[in-house]
Order: structure tokens, then C-alpha cells, then sequence
């Protein structure tokens, strides 16, 4: 899988494909944290591992913590349709060993380096579509996740985690989240819905929290928060018309 890990670690967009320019480059694991703004040289090791893990050839469980094999899991899932088969397929026997993945990016937040945004696609749920999601600078209510938790729900055939947050201003609410720091990857805007005043957003943001909860779908870990969902933008959408009327 040498060449072929090559050629998808440059492609890649989230924080593991913006390690591997750097490491490519010949630069240390302190010149990789200084160029990507970390204080901390953790994360940059534990992507470096999961590099020359695929730079090897074969996945090596072995030599890999469950968090960078989770890492490593998302990379297999994120890129599945350009690997071998018997990649894929560790993938998934990895994925289902380590149970939920979300487990293993705790407080997943944006570097300064923000992935384009991109929303879902309504057939597949999980896959990105080309069509953008225009966070307004203006009240409303957004969803967002992580790369490595889409990727990781393509696996199961199920809805990502999701955040679901208001803000009286959600472009600005979008970039604080952006800009905070020490964080595994790049965040991805999913779903984002204007609404006529402040009070309105956060009411809406209430109601669908409590509805998503009623059914089920609230996750909590000790440090992702309290407004994580395991539900689909189709799904998402359809609640909220409802809720408002539509």
C-alpha cells in the first residue's frame, strides 16, 4: 500500500494529510507542531506513527495505540474506494474491535489550516457532497462534525456525530471554534439554518436538542461535550421544518 498511501496522505485535507507535507519535507516532529500551531507535540507523533504505519505497506496494529489506530481506521475509510480490498476490509474488522470511534477524538476541534465546508449528501448521509453550507453572519443554528467521525460512521452504515450549537452570530460562532487550539483535525461545517432573532436561534437549538434526546440520539463522553447527536442532516432538516412549521 506504499505508493498508494503516498499518493492519498498528499491528498488528504484533514490534520494527518497536513502532517505528512511537512514530514515529506524532512521536517521534525517540533518544526510539524510550529507549522501547524500546536504547543504540543503529541498529536504530531501519534499522526507520524499512523504515516509510517501506512508507509510500511500493511496496516501495523501492533506498533499503534486503539487512538491512532482509530486515526488510521478513518484515514482506511475516508479513502476506501482507492485501496485494496484487504485494507478496506482491516478497516473494518479495526472499526468494529474498537467499537465507537468518537471515543477516540475527544473534543475534536478545528486547526487555523479549516477544511473547506461541505455538507452531506441526502442519499448517502455520510459522503460530502459539492454543495456548501454558508454560515451567515447573522442568528441561527448549525451542525458540524469531524472528518474521522464521518469516516468513521461510514463503516457502520449509520449517521455521524454530530454538534449542534446556536449562536446570535454563527459566522463568528464558526470561526471561534475554528481558531481554538490543540486539536486532532480540521472541522466540517455540515448544516447551518438563519432564524429571525437571537431568542429564536437558541429556542430552536432547545427544541431540537430535546427531540433528538427524546429518541435516543444524544451522546455524551466525559469530554465532547453535551450537544453531540448521532443523526443524519436529512434527518436533521426534516425535524427542524417540522418544528418550524414548514
Amino acid at each position: 500500500m506504499t505508493s498508494v498511501a503516498e499518493r492519498l496522505l498528499a491528498q488528504d485535507k484533514t490534520r494527518i494529510g497536513v502532517v505528512y507535507d511537512h514530514y515529506a519535507a524532512g521536517k521534525s516532529h517540533e518544526e510539524i507542531a510550529v507549522s501547524i500551531g500546536h504547543s504540543s507535540l503529541v498529536n504530531v507523533t501519534e499522526n507520524v506513527r499512523v504515516i509510517d504505519s501506512m508507509l510500511k505497506g500493511s496496516p501495523a496494529t501492533t506498533e499503534l495505540t486503539d487512538k491512532e489506530t482509530a486515526y488510521l481506521v478513518a484515514f482506511i475509510a475516508r479513502w476506501a474506494p482507492e485501496l485494496p480490498d484487504a485494507v478496506v476490509q482491516w478497516g473494518k474488522t479495526a472499526s468494529d474491535h474498537l467499537g465507537d470511534l468518537s471515543a477516540y477524538f475527544p473534543n475534536s476541534r478545528s486547526s487555523t489550516r479549516a477544511q473547506e465546508v461541505k455538507t452531506l449528501s441526502a442519499e448517502t448521509k455520510i459522503r460530502p457532497s459539492a454543495v456548501k453550507v454558508e454560515a451567515g453572519n447573522r442568528p441561527g443554528v448549525y451542525a458540524y462534525s469531524y472528518p474521522s467521525l464521518i469516516a468513521a460512521a461510514s463503516f457502520r452504515d449509520a449517521a455521524p456525530l454530530i454538534k449542534i450549537g446556536a449562536s446570535s452570530n454563527v459566522e463568528a460562532r464558526i470561526s471561534t471554534q475554528y481558531s481554538r487550539t490543540e486539536v486532532p483535525e480540521n472541522l466540517v461545517l455540515l448544516w447551518a439554518f438563519d432564524a429571525p432573532t437571537t431568542e429564536d436561534a437558541f429556542l430552536l437549538e432547545t427544541n431540537i436538542h430535546a427531540l433528538l434526546r427524546l429518541f435516543g440520539k444524544w451522546r455524551k463522553t466525559a469530554e465532547s461535550g453535551s450537544e453531540w447527536f448521532e443523526v443524519s442532516v436529512p434527518t436533521l432538516e426534516s425535524l427542524v421544518k417540522i418544528i418550524v412549521g414548514e
